[in-house]
């Protein structure tokens, strides 16, 4: 049983941190193609998008080892505040123009990320390991952050940027990077209950209801469900792409590819709201959340595949909206539920390095997949059925362990009455 059923004060210094950590990340992102093509190094696009993509490749890879150093060595609480304070230099470093600067600023941000990233989750679930039953709605409100600070991003930080110069909004990254690491010095007695060593000298204070079999096979699926998940989310890129235009061209809807994605990004944020404050107060299992997540995508895959490519109309504008807004659905029952089933029902003392570890198998799984994809006609319906119907065996299976976990302890707890 939970000992507390509040939420954490502590949710708010974890989520605010996080909050300017994506911020200046994403503003980063933002204008780095465009510095490295526009700025004083003159890189032709090819060698600028090689130079992209390996940073975020590096960034898809790193956590494992940043997961590592903070169960094994450094603890959680501290590899955060090393982590982004990395990110801190690592972004002031990009506003040098000498090259060699430049590129040790690129490698501080993807260490600092590969630190911060899981070791940040695993602080969350940390300070939630007594409160276990408000730890999903705990990730949502971790997610707002996320997401806050993603949507805010171009707007402030390449907006700046394309005024006043590149250096100017690498420097204000760095200075929003600067404040996540102080949130988390000053908050440290909000923070008291994530404790300040590495968690391989922790011990599981709470004992977890599943058994230790059900609870490997269960994150074992999450490392391969959320992968898939991710790649059926992003299958249908093209399509909706394609939607999008239609109804510029056809309907006279000016930039409403452009504007569309931060309706989604608005969307994230309600539905992440509501959600948070639906499931403080409600109590369902997360493998049913995941179940359900995994039911919508399918859903969704089925009805993209069987939508026309004839012209634009009110019908399809609806459209849009409604899968937009369903994605969003599916993700958060998905993603970060994910997350908080590892950190409540892993194990503390490698915490972080499950965290990352489901980071990395869904970066690598995730890019691998659509470089193959990419040469496919993978517009075809076919696709989309595919899709579809592997989404709803992988809800299938949550649903399955969900009931076989609900009758090992409802027989667990018959024999104890015994």
């Amino acid at each position: 049983m939970d000992t507390k059923q509040n939420h954490s004060i502590g949710i708010i210094p974890i989520t605010a941190s996080k909050l300017l950590e994506r911020m200046g990340y994403y503003g980063i992102r933002s204008i780095l193609f465009l510095y490295l093509v526009n700025g004083p190094f003159a890189l032709s696009k090819a060698e600028a998008a090689s130079f992209y993509g390996n940073f975020t490749l590096a960034i898809s890879i790193l956590p494992l080892l940043g997961g590592l150093l903070g169960d094994l060595l450094i603890g959680a609480r501290l590899a955060s505040v090393i982590g982004v304070g990395l990110q801190t230099m690592g972004c002031f470093l990009l506003a040098t123009p000498i090259y060699p600067g430049f590129i040790f600023g690129v490698i501080l941000i993807a260490l600092g990320i590969g630190l911060y990233n899981p070791n940040i989750i695993s602080s969350l679930g940390l300070l939630y390991n007594n409160r276990k039953n408000k730890l999903d709605s705990a990730m949502y409100i971790f997610y707002i952050g996320i997401n806050v600070g993603a949507f805010a991003a171009p707007i402030v930080i390449a907006g700046i940027a394309y005024k006043f110069g590149y250096n100017v909004g690498f420097i204000l990254a760095g200075i929003i990077q600067l404040g996540s690491m102080l949130i988390l010095i000053f908050t440290r007695k909000t923070l008291a209950e994530v404790p300040f060593k590495a968690n391989i000298y922790l011990n599981e204070t709470n004992k977890n209801q599943m058994n230790i079999g059900l609870r490997i096979v269960s994150i074992i699926l999450i490392f391969i469900a959320v992968p898939m998940f991710w790649i059926a989310f992003e299958l249908p890129t093209i399509k909706i792409y394609e939607m999008y235009v239609s109804i510029e061209n056809n309907l006279g809807y000016n930039n409403f590819s452009i504007y569309a994605p931060s309706f989604n990004s608005l969307t994230i944020i309600i539905a992440s709201i509501a959600l948070s404050i639906i499931f403080s107060f409600t109590a369902v299992s997360s493998k049913l959340k995941i179940g359900i997540g995994f039911i919508i995508a399918s859903l969704l895959l089925f009805i993209i595949s069987t939508a026309s490519n004839n012209e634009a109309n009110s019908s399809l504008v609806f459209l849009v909206i409604f899968i937009s807004i369903f994605q969003v659905i599916a993700e958060l029952f998905v993603s970060p539920i994910a997350l908080s089933f590892i950190a409540k029902n892993g194990f503390i003392k490698f915490n972080a390095t499950l965290i990352s570890l489901s980071m990395v198998i869904t970066g690598i799984v995730s890019n691998l997949f659509f470089r193959f994809f990419s040469a496919l006609d993978n517009n075809a319906p076919i696709f989309y059925i595919i899709g579809g119907s592997v989404m709803l065996l992988f809800s299938a299976l949550f649903f399955v362990l969900y009931f076989i976990n609900k009758s090992t302890t409802s027989n667990n707890t018959d024999i104890k009455q015994l």
